[in-house]
């Protein structure tokens, strides 16, 4: 399977998509929710995951902290080879541009409004707040 998407960004999408990469996850790649690491990027981490802080089991890794329900559709609708940092980013791309289309946030939307709503979809905001301390 080979990247069919490319990853060109616009400067807005480049913010944004810092920004939640900053509060996901600190901006680390290889890390598993709760701030354990994880080795090699050859394959989303499968790992038994851990309760959040409402309660629910995640599984949630990398950068954006994709749970592999998200990771496999977009892997499935680009053609993603693995989970290295690259091919987070083109995967969050996708994802923001692809859920940017739905009628739920609009196409005017403001970068933090999108920030937020983005990552409540990858990542509960608790979370978020928990790797900025």
């Amino acid at each position: 399977m080979t990247m069919t998407y490319p990853f060109d960004p616009t400067p807005e999408e480049s913010s944004i998509l810092g920004r939640i990469r900053d509060a996901q996850s600190g901006g680390r790649y290889n890390i598993l929710f709760g701030g354990t690491r994880f080795e090699g990027f050859a394959a989303f981490p499968k790992w038994p995951g851990r309760f959040s802080y409402r309660g629910r089991e995640t599984h949630a890794a990398g950068a954006y902290q994709f749970e592999p329900a998200t990771w496999a559709e977009i892997v499935a609708a680009i053609g993603l080879p693995d989970f290295s940092p690259a091919s987070q980013d083109i995967g969050a791309l996708w994802l923001l541009r692809h859920h940017s289309q739905e009628s739920q946030w609009g196409s005017n939307f403001t970068a933090d409004g999108f920030v937020y709503a983005f990552a409540a979809r990858i990542g509960e905001q608790e979370e978020a707040a928990s790797h900025r301390s």
